[in-house]
């Protein structure tokens, strides 16, 4: 009895595994700014009310946020008045890092370049900062739109990097601009 018991208990904690462990994170296609971008969204993220943005973000209020149903991961986008082409997109990246190590002390930085997509710059910066009591995994990505820039910022507990890192470059690989004719 005890072998079975034990077999059970086993069997349960390896398809608990299994489940948490190896759940795959699902994408969907989705428009925004008046369908002027095209990109992929994690399925299953609920858009913030323009309240909830204002609460969550009250230094620096995004136009436009989503968040999975535990608030720990978030994406949002900020269609910037600041003028930028898309032949500006590499040099404002050392501009912007610059700013994030002013603002946020500590910050641990990963990465940054620019990826090609349909002959547009996408830029990008990697980097870990600290939140009141846990580790932030953020990750920059920014186009030109309109010659204004639009930000986009990924973020998410550092303890679920592993898990999210290769999709929110995924989603940053997926922004396109949609001509309007």
């Amino acid at each position: 009895m005890y072998m079975v018991q034990k077999t059970i208990s086993l069997f349960t904690a390896l398809l608990l595994f299994s489940v948490v462990g190896f759940s795959q994170i699902l994408l969907e296609r989705t428009s925004l700014l008046e369908n002027q971008i095209e990109m992929l969204i994690p399925t299953g993220f609920s858009q913030l009310s323009k309240e909830m943005i204002a609460i969550k973000y009250p230094t620096d209020t995004p136009n436009w946020a989503i968040t999975d149903k535990n608030a720990k991961v978030n994406l949002t986008y900020t269609y910037t008045q600041l003028f930028m082409d898309d032949n500006s997109i590499p040099g404002y990246s050392d501009e912007l890092l610059t700013k994030i190590r002013t603002n946020l002390k500590n910050i641990e930085y990963i990465d940054d370049g620019i990826l090609l997509q349909d002959g547009k710059n996408i830029g990008y910066i990697k980097f870990i900062s600290q939140a009141k009591n846990e580790k932030i995994f953020n990750y920059f990505f920014y186009i030109s739109l309109n010659n204004r820039l639009l930000l986009f910022n990924f973020t998410c507990t550092n303890k679920w990097r592993d898990k999210w890192e290769v999709k929110a470059e995924e989603i940053a690989n997926s922004i396109r601009a949609i001509t309007l004719n």
